[in-house]
């Protein structure tokens, strides 16, 4: 309230109170150019803020957690061996983890052209093939990751050119990751037997009866080996998946190259 010299009172609006009496600053003419300097996004390093262009940056905690992973893989190689009926999720979301590291990425398939992905029972969309299996040079690569799916994998167990594909990332000590129903194609690839690893529930005992140590947990990791259960394990499996591929090779992975189905 003021007094008047009248002796009459009037009252102030609070929207025209000095700014101090409600704890406002008083400069609030910045434009929000000026204003963006104190955001989370303008203190990232420039590289990370080109990365950013053009996303909604709603979720300060997401950047955060992309920046950990952004540029670990920068140079890496990562071949994606898949074909048809491959569960849709499992390839595109540990695909775009690499590709966010700074991995580039291959689709190595048995098929030209495309490959049809599904989601469970329904088909998904087509991918085109980067790379034909018969024209792939496993040397090029420094890692492997096998998507899961029903179809997808028991294809490639029946597929020879597949399996010494991936059989080479173990002779070489090379990271490899697998899920849902990708350890088929390592049981068949005869890498399995003394390994620690997890998969789709249902085919626990095709691990076991290869010599596998399968456990039910969300991501497993073996000396380079990376492996998890379903679509629901993918934010551990990338995680994990990164980090292995990060370190690069790994000597005790070859020990397991030879080591043959169970008989």
């Amino acid at each position: 309230m003021k007094s008047r010299g009248n002796g009459k009172i009037s009252i102030l609006s609070p929207l025209r109170l000095p700014f101090r009496h409600i704890g406002v600053q008083a400069n609030l003419t910045r434009g929000l150019a000026q204003t963006k300097r104190f955001s989370i996004y303008d203190q990232l390093p420039q590289r990370s803020r080109n990365f950013f262009d053009g996303r909604q940056l709603t979720d300060a905690n997401k950047i955060q957690r992309e920046e950990i992973v952004m540029g670990k893989l920068d140079g890496k190689k990562v071949a994606i061996l898949v074909t048809d009926g491959f569960e849709q999720v499992e390839m595109t979301k540990p695909r775009e983890a690499l590709e966010g590291a700074g991995a580039e990425t291959k689709i190595v398939s048995p098929k030209s052209g495309q490959i049809q992905g599904m989601n469970h029972a329904d088909k998904g969309d087509k991918f085109d093939v980067d790379i034909p299996l018969d024209e792939a040079q496993p040397e090029e690569f420094d890692a492997l990751m096998i998507p899961g799916g029903l179809m997808n994998p028991d294809e490639l167990r029946a597929t020879p050119d597949a399996l010494e594909f991936t059989k080479h990332f173990f002779r070489e000590g090379k990271p490899v990751a697998a899920i849902c129903h990708a350890p088929w194609v390592l049981i068949d690839a005869g890498v399995v037997r003394g390994r620690k690893l997890t998969s789709w529930e249902h085919i626990q005992t095709d691990v076991k009866n290869a010599g596998g140590n399968w456990v039910n947990q969300e991501v497993v990791v073996d000396n380079g080996l990376v492996t998890s259960r379903k679509p629901d394990d993918i934010p551990a499996f990338n995680k994990k998946m990164i980090e292995e591929f990060c370190e690069g090779k790994h000597t005790v992975q070859k020990q397991f190259a030879g080591a043959g189905l169970e008989t």
